[in-house]
């Protein structure tokens, strides 16, 4: 069963939006203290999604110092591992494997929710957190205990490929339950089926609820990649490379760092190939562009063209096959026109 919450501290009076955001934090994620400049009261919301034992929390949050305490803890156990993206701002503080560390943007942190911290952000900050059950994430990266680190995405100015990896499988397992939370009530209020629109960004983020231990296995040095895992990162790879006309096997095998053959395995344990998978990206990208009303004047070619399918003629064969219809039919479809059929008496 899945659990969802919602909760936004500006209907809160403002000497009461550090309390009210203290005890919703309690009750979606942790117990923690908050502090704020005396001028300047929190503004902060959190959207939440509690499936099993794993929780999923995007929050938003204005300038503030926040901190779990040895007595939170043992008032307030979790049980759990915390893996949090940093979307936006940045952190400063401690219990991460350091005795100062500042977490920037696009990092993934790393710890036991059930260990003292203290960070501030004092520009704000936008998180996507994960709480994992701690056996969940011990048996995951194979590990005595969970150890507190920062997952840099772009160590000394080069992207980390399996950090990003991580980070993505995050936001992407975010935006699938939003999505279906979104097109659930969407469908409760109007009885509808799943437009084609929703229906093309859902595929887009496909995801399984393991991905992130999977993905985690993969970023973390040390613990054993599992072939989701591998299959994660190649997608990762091959999703921003999408326009590389010689994208191919090679290069994605080259940069995870495994053998053309051992790749081949790891897609085919996905029943994919190579191009197969390259392909189904790039008509996910396409599709979804084709079905964008804020894109509806571009030309098609030019949309098939920004995703590695450069010639027309191919685009309209393989969109077909995939979809049923080609690339202006489904546009025509979208936006509520009927679709020329073609006579055969």
């Amino acid at each position: 069963m899945t659990q969802v919450d919602e909760f936004s501290t500006r209907a809160v009076a403002p000497d009461l939006r550090s309390a009210a955001w203290e005890s919703t934090s309690a009750h979606l994620l942790h117990k923690v203290s908050v502090a704020t400049p005396e001028s300047a009261p929190i503004d902060a919301r959190i959207f939440s999604t509690r499936t099993g034992g794993t929780t999923i929390a995007e929050v938003w949050a204005t300038g503030h110092v926040v901190s779990r305490s040895p007595s939170d803890i043992e008032n307030f156990p979790t049980g759990a591992v915390a893996i949090a993206a940093q979307l936006g701002g940045a952190g400063h503080g401690d219990g991460l494997g350091r005795s100062r560390r500042t977490v920037d943007a696009g990092d993934v942190m790393m710890f036991d929710a059930d260990a003292p911290f203290r960070r501030a952000y004092l520009t704000g900050m936008h998180l996507l957190m994960w709480l994992v059950p701690r056996e969940d994430f011990l048996d995951a990266v194979t590990a005595s205990r969970p150890v507190a680190r920062v997952l840099e995405t772009r160590p000394n100015g080069v992207t980390d490929q399996r950090v990003r990896t991580l980070a993505t499988t995050m936001l992407r397992g975010a935006l699938w339950h939003e999505d279906r939370r979104r097109e659930e009530r969407r469908i409760a209020e109007t009885v509808e089926p799943v437009t084609p629109a929703a229906a093309a960004l859902i595929a887009t983020h496909e995801w399984r609820p393991a991905d992130v231990l999977h993905a985690l296995r993969v970023a973390v040095p040390g613990a054993a990649p599992s072939l989701r895992g591998y299959f994660l990162l190649a997608r990762e790879i091959i999703d921003h490379h999408l326009a590389d006309p010689d994208l191919g096997a090679e290069t994605i095998a080259s940069a995870i760092g495994i053998s053309e053959r051992h790749l081949s395995r790891v897609l085919a344990s996905e029943g994919t190939s190579a191009p197969r998978l390259i392909t189904d990206r790039r008509l996910a990208r396409t599709r979804r562009d084709v079905l964008d009303p804020a894109l509806s004047e571009r030309p098609l070619a030019e949309l098939g063209h920004r995703w590695g399918l450069s010639a027309p003629a191919h685009l309209s064969r393989v969109y077909r096959d995939r979809f049923g219809l080609t690339p202006r039919e489904d546009r025509r479809r979208s936006a509520g026109y009927p679709i020329p059929r073609i006579r055969t008496e």
